[in-house]
């Protein structure tokens, strides 16, 4: 990929629990990427309940990707395929250690886009919360975007 060409996100995510979907969320917004030299890095802002988030995708192979956040507080999501990470977790009510069980990464570069998946768990002192999965994808801007 070109880094000076103009790129956007778009992630998709769903949350289930007891097999069924109880929340999804679609977010696009501009990005940028480095492809170059690993870890693949793709940064970005969001916003999530009126505050401003940096947010940064780093691959580092098709076993572990990280995602953080940053803005006041930090968060990183390790997903490491079949192992188990705890991450804390700032929220409105207080901190919340939780375990991320990462079951599936997948990814797919070509020249001028990026696709990838991840299916995971989020549990808590042995008790499993979610099952969830998120979808990402990266493509060059174009008139239609």
């Amino acid at each position: 990929m070109i880094v000076n060409k103009m790129y956007f996100i778009t992630i998709f995510s769903v949350i289930k629990e007891n097999n069924k979907q109880i929340s999804s969320s679609k977010i696009t917004t501009p990005c940028e990427i480095e492809f170059i030299n690993k870890p693949y890095l793709i940064a970005y802002k969001e916003i999530i309940d009126g505050i401003k988030f940096y947010s940064n995708i780093k691959i580092y192979n098709d076993n572990l990707i990280i995602i953080s956040r940053t803005s006041g507080q930090s968060v990183k999501f390790i997903f490491e395929k079949n192992k188990n990470h705890k991450c804390n977790y700032i929220t409105k009510i207080g901190l919340i250690e939780l375990e991320i069980f990462t079951s599936k990464i997948k990814f797919n570069f070509e020249k001028d886009s990026c696709y990838i998946e991840i299916a995971y768990s989020i549990s808590s002192n042995g008790l499993i919360f979610s099952k969830n999965k998120i979808i990402i994808n990266v493509k060059e801007a174009t008139n239609n975007v």
